[in-house]
C-alpha cells in the first residue's frame, strides 16, 4: 500500500484553477440572535452573488457562527443555484430576465450604453 501524496497535490492544484474563474460578492451579512434557554445564540448570515463573467450568476445564503463561514457556505449554495445569463458583444445582457424563486422576483435590466460599471 503505497500513498502517493503528488498524485492529490495535483489534484488539488486543478481544483483551485477552476475555482479562481469565480468571483464572489458579499452582498449583506447580518447578525442574527436566538434566545434559548441559557441565553442568546448569536450567529451571522450572509448574502453572496457568484459569477464567473461569461453568463453564469448565481445567489447564494449561507448561516454560520462566524462570518468567514456563513461567506464560505454562501458561495457553496451560490454554486448550486446557478442561473445562465445570455450576453452581449459588450458583455451585458441581451434582454430584461424575470424568475420567481419562492416568495421572491429577480429582475435583471442591460446596461445602458452610457453607463460604464465600475468594482
Amino acid at each position: 500500500m503505497e500513498k502517493s501524496t503528488g498524485n492529490n497535490r495535483r489534484k488539488g492544484n486543478r481544483n483551485r484553477e477552476k475555482e479562481t474563474e469565480w468571483q464572489e460578492r458579499v452582498v449583506q451579512i447580518r447578525r442574527v440572535t436566538k434566545v434559548v434557554k441559557g441565553g442568546k445564540k448569536l450567529s451571522f448570515r450572509a448574502i453572496v452573488v457568484v459569477g464567473n463573467e461569461r453568463g453564469q450568476v448565481g445567489v447564494g445564503v449561507g448561516k454560520a457562527s462566524d462570518v468567514i463561514g456563513a461567506v464560505r457556505k454562501g458561495v457553496a449554495d451560490g454554486k448550486k443555484h446557478v442561473i445562465e445569463v445570455p450576453l452581449n458583444k459588450s458583455n451585458s445582457i441581451c434582454l430584461i430576465k424575470q424568475q420567481q424563486q419562492h416568495s421572491t422576483r429577480k429582475l435583471i435590466f442591460p446596461q445602458l450604453k452610457k453607463w460604464e460599471l465600475y468594482n
